[in-house]
């Protein structure tokens, strides 16, 4: 345990030693109070202050440098805990690591060789078993005998018992069969009876009816008997009247309903023309937005950017070309072709022309560039009275992978370097910017500046050198415009063979090319002209070529709809607003012809049902004068007709009665039937139970003739197998000593496997424990921070105690904390007056003396503990 003890420390352990060693009955209280202010003085002063101080500040005061402040107690145990998190930190992380790295990695390989091992067993066990059967052949080979003997003997009683469970499944089935016989006979005697009693009963129902109709004339003719026949006579004539009146009303009914109906076809014609006429307004308006959209999807197309076709340079413009009637078609696919060709075959000559790149000799941007090219050498072949060259589009292509070509190989295409050289051409090779060919670089501001850039060398130096030489030797002169390369002298003024080129008289046609590229660290512009005097028969004019590649140029970076196009979407438009307008019209008539059939059906409804009401009048007044013109005779006839009512009734009655006497002898019948048809039902049952029964002892005999059968088939098998190992029981024998050396050997492994992950469980589990004591002496640093915050409270505290208990000392004198020693005077002896008085006031107070004297003893005890901890 740690100790910091200076002079300070001394003087607070002396007096908790003092103030422990008090006796609670000796001490006064002002003698308490004066030490417990002194333990918490020092408290105060500890928690407040460095553990350790100069012992003599002015010393420390006159030093002729100020030294560093002495870490506090709390900043070295925060700086320890620190200390202690990192090492934890790293503790954890080798763990990690070693769990990673070992302990995972020796798990797998342990449990591999536990596998390994388990099927080396397998393996052993099925030897042993090889061998154990080779070594007791005979014996398993009789043992199987009997079986095979036992089994036989068990078949050919089952076959026996087999005969007699068939019969017996035969004679169930036949039983089966004969009550389903007797079961469908008095079933149908149940169904003839059961509708023997339906019939009764329909019987019975009409019975009754007859009598209820019989029974109401009965009583209809007792009421006529009160009646006189003047007053029948006056009914029957109101009758007849009200007869009449309804059928006038019915004709005039009749007659407007008829009209009203009439109206109905006309309605029912004017609303399908009206839908005729508006299905054919909808199809027009359905195909003249289609229009719409087929000439709107032409304009769009029309005004799209088409990447592809920018990225195809050449081969689209010569498409171009082609399809604008330029060259012709023939011609013109035959270039395009070539192009494709040479960009293919460019791929595996290390060239890879790409149209698509801006820079590239046969895209599109480079086409354009070299344009100012054209005229410029007519203008100089003007100036020398050649004649103005075509622009020959097989040379073109040809020459955009010349130029290619010579980018990559810094040289002319034409040499022997180069194997796709036109024939018929003479190339020149133009380099605008480059720092290996022309020591320095140039930078060209417009397509004119290119154009001038190039032919400076090509045409204005070379010319010099030439007419320089042809001064000094005048023959030179028939080269000018008749140069040939082969046997041609040198000019000794320099090169001029660009020259000659330029301006030779057989050229009838020539191609111009132009490219820049990165070439080492510089970049390298090239121009390339090629003139052929056999040129092809794809030609344009310089004039015409220009304005088809600037023309193809617009077309395809600001595409526009043609003017017919987009009057085309115009016509389409307006047909589609009159077709619009023309359908609303047709779909207001539609509605407009409906309501009006609305109309119309709903006048021939009503006039049809009124015309049905009246017919229905005229039968109800037509048939209440026929019963009111009857009831006349009625009345006349009404003693003689009751009678033979009474009769009539009488006889009904009689037909009821008999009628429900055979509907009761019916429903026992019926009663009968249905208890017969129950017993056969049952007895059908009984006879299927006694059919499964059956099958079932013949299914149990047929199992035992097969389980026969396969105990045979496998001791047979088994007397095969032990016999043919008994052919090998040595090689089995080696066998099975080679297993059980295998499956040591994998035993073996398994233990050195475990060891390696025991030793490396330990190595993991150790450092997970580093780990864990670092975090635990972190923890116990920042505690004891902790307490000394705490025990700074407590000093705090304590100064506050000493303060009261001091002013509660002032009140008394010196005595024994009893009431007896708090009177004490001088000599020790109680003094009656304050004996008095100590024992009031603390009457007043409520607290004991005892209990003042514990609460002060506890109080100077925790001081103490606190003093101490802090000197830990």
């Amino acid at each position: 345990m740690r100790t910091n003890r200076g002079k300070h420390g001394e003087k607070k352990e002396n007096s908790a030693a003092r103030i422990v060693g008090m006796s609670v009955a000796g001490v006064s209280v002002a003698t308490a109070a004066v030490a417990f202010g002194t333990v918490g003085t020092a408290l105060a002063a500890e928690a407040e202050q460095p553990a350790e101080k100069p012992e003599n500040p002015v010393v420390a005061e006159t030093k002729p440098e100020a030294q560093p402040a002495e870490p506090t107690q709390d900043e070295k145990d925060e700086a320890a805990a620190k200390k202690a998190d990192a090492s934890a930190d790293a503790a954890e992380k080798d763990a990690s690591d070693v769990k990673a790295n070992e302990v995972d990695p020796a798990a797998v390989a342990r449990d591999d060789a536990a596998k390994k091992a388990a099927d080396a067993d397998a393996a052993a066990k099925d030897a042993d078993s090889k061998v154990s059967d080779a070594t007791n052949a005979s014996t398993i080979v009789k043992d199987e005998n009997a079986k095979i003997a036992s089994a036989q003997k068990d078949s050919d009683a089952a076959k026996a018992d087999k005969a007699a469970a068939d019969a017996a499944v035969t004679k169930a089935s036949d039983a089966v069969a004969d009550a389903q016989k007797d079961a469908d006979g008095k079933k149908s005697a149940a169904d003839k009876a059961a509708s023997d009693t339906a019939s009764a009963q329909k019987d019975v129902d009409a019975a009754a009816s007859t009598v209820a109709a019989d029974m109401k004339a009965r009583d209809e003719a007792r009421a006529n008997t009160s009646e006189t026949v003047a007053d029948a006579q006056k009914k029957a004539d109101e009758a007849k009247a009200a007869a009449d009146a309804a059928v006038s009303a019915a004709d005039a009914a009749k007659s407007k309903s008829e009209t009203d109906a009439a109206a109905v076809p006309g309605a029912q014609s004017a609303v399908t023309k009206a839908e005729t006429d508006a299905k054919t307004a909808s199809d027009d308006v359905t195909s003249a937005q289609a229009a719409v959209d087929a000439a709107k999807k032409v304009v769009d197309d029309a005004s799209k950017v088409d990447q592809n076709k920018i990225d195809s340079g050449v081969i689209g413009l010569l498409e171009y070309l082609r399809d604008n009637k330029k060259i012709d078609e023939a011609t013109a696919n035959t270039l395009i072709q070539r192009a494709k060709d040479y960009v293919e075959e460019s791929k595996t000559k290390g060239i890879n022309l790409d149209f698509a790149d801006p820079n590239d000799p046969g895209s599109l941007e480079m086409l354009k560039k070299s344009l100012a090219m054209y005229p410029y050498v007519n203008r100089l072949r003007a100036g020398e009275g050649q004649s103005e060259l075509k622009v020959d589009l097989a040379t073109l292509v040809d020459e955009i992978w010349n130029l290619k070509w010579a980018v990559l190989n810094n040289s002319h295409a034409s040499s022997s370097k180069m194997d796709k050289n036109t024939t018929h051409a003479l190339e020149n090779l133009h380099m605008e910017a480059n720092i290996a060919f022309r020591g320095g670089s140039a930078t060209y501001s417009s397509a004119d500046d290119l154009a001038k850039g190039t032919f400076d060398g090509w045409y204005t130096e070379e010319k010099k050198n030439f007419d320089d030489y042809v001064k000094e030797n005048p023959s030179y002169e028939q080269y000018r415009y008749n140069g040939n390369w082969v046997g041609q002298p040198k000019n000794p003024k320099g090169e001029d063979g660009h020259y000659t080129n330029l301006v030779r008289a057989s050229h009838k046609a020539f191609a111009l090319a132009a490219t820049q590229y990165m070439n080492g660290n510089w970049y390298t512009s090239r121009s390339g002209f090629a003139g052929a005097s056999d040129p092809s028969d794809a030609q344009l004019s310089v004039d015409d070529f220009i304005s088809s590649v600037n023309a193809y140029y617009t077309a395809v970076h600001n595409p526009q709809p043609t003017d017919a196009q987009k009057q085309a979407l115009a016509d389409a438009q307006q047909k589609l607003a009159d077709a619009q307008a023309k359908k609303t019209a047709a779909d207001k008539a539609v509605t407009d012809a409906q309501e009006a059939l609305t109309a119309a059906q709903d006048a021939a409804k009503k006039s049809a049902d009124a015309y049905a009401q009246a017919q229905q009048k005229v039968k109800d007044a037509q048939a209440a004068s026929a019963v009111a013109t009857a009831h006349v005779s009625d009345v006349q006839n009404a003693t003689a007709l009751l009678a033979q009512a009474q009769a009539k009734l009488d006889a009904s009655q009689k037909a009821l009665d008999a009628a429900n006497a055979k509907l009761s002898q019916a429903q026992g019948v019926q009663k009968q039937a249905d208890a017969a048809y129950a017993s056969a039902q049952q007895a059908v049952t009984a006879a299927q139970a006694d059919v499964k029964k059956a099958q079932d002892a013949q299914a149990a005999v047929q199992k035992r003739i097969d389980d026969a059968a396969a105990t045979v088939t496998a001791s047979q098998a088994r007397i095969a197998s032990v016999q043919a190992l008994a052919a090998q029981l040595n090689t089995l024998t080696a066998a099975a000593t080679a297993a059980h050396t295998a499956a040591d050997a994998a035993h073996a492994d398994v233990t050195a496997a475990q060891g390696v992950y025991d030793a490396a469980y330990v190595k993991w589990q150790g450092l997970l424990a580093q780990a864990a004591s670092f975090r635990a002496d972190a923890a116990s640093h920042r505690q004891a921070i902790a307490d000394r915050a705490a025990a700074a409270q407590a000093a705090r505290d304590a100064a506050a105690a000493q303060k009261a208990a001091e002013e509660a000392a002032r009140e008394g004198a010196a005595g024994s904390v009893t009431v007896a020693g708090m009177a004490a005077g001088p000599d020790g002896k109680p003094v009656a007056a304050r004996t008095a008085m100590y024992g009031t006031r603390l009457a007043r107070t409520g607290v004991s003396v005892e209990a003042l004297a514990a609460s002060s003893l506890v109080a100077l005890m925790l001081g103490v503990s606190m003093a101490k901890r802090r000197e830990e």
